[in-house]
């Protein structure tokens, strides 16, 4: 196993763009967890590989650069396939898919804490909404979902899915 020094991050570190910290929280489906592509992809088509979601991304940079796909090839590179909650949200109305989109903390969702599974970021985590569960009364108690990049499904209760524990809808 080849041993990682100072030296050798300095030069990764002279090849490689850094992202501040204050702009890395801000931004999701970051490449290498590119989960927001993913449940694009997985929506879409129902792909969840890797190069399924990775084809939105260059798509969706590649209008962003104004059809420029060396400037695509750039933001990729330096972003990933990251972008913004707003610019989530605005690409999901665009493309039909609000309300089947979330953004939650894994350490406040109770599947991912009793499996193991912690928060990679701040910024979050997308996942599917494939349904509500509703009760007898037709009240709205939980919701089916799927995440894509883990190829998971569970339910998450309905306290889960407020915004005050770190669950965000992509409307």
């Amino acid at each position: 196993m080849k041993k990682l020094t100072k030296k050798s991050l300095d030069e990764l570190a002279s090849t490689m763009s850094i992202i501040p910290k204050s702009e890395l929280n801000s931004m999701i489906g970051m490449y290498g967890s590119d989960c927001f592509w993913r449940c694009v992809s997985y929506l879409n088509t129902g792909a969840i590989t890797e190069s399924a979601a990775a084809s939105y991304a260059l798509d969706y940079w590649t209008s962003q650069m104004g059809g420029a796909s060396i400037s695509a090839d750039y933001m990729l590179s330096t972003y990933g396939a990251g972008m913004s909650y707003s610019d989530a949200r605005s690409y999901a109305q665009t493309h039909g898919l609000q309300r089947q989109i979330i953004f939650v903390d894994p350490s406040k969702i109770s599947y991912y804490q009793s499996n193991g599974y912690s928060s990679v970021g701040s910024a979050g985590h997308a996942i599917v909404v494939s349904s509500a569960i509703r009760n007898s009364n037709g009240d709205t108690t939980g919701y089916n979902v799927y995440d894509p990049q883990n190829n998971l499904s569970f339910t998450i209760g309905l306290s889960e899915s407020g915004q005050n524990n770190g669950t965000h809808w992509v409307y």
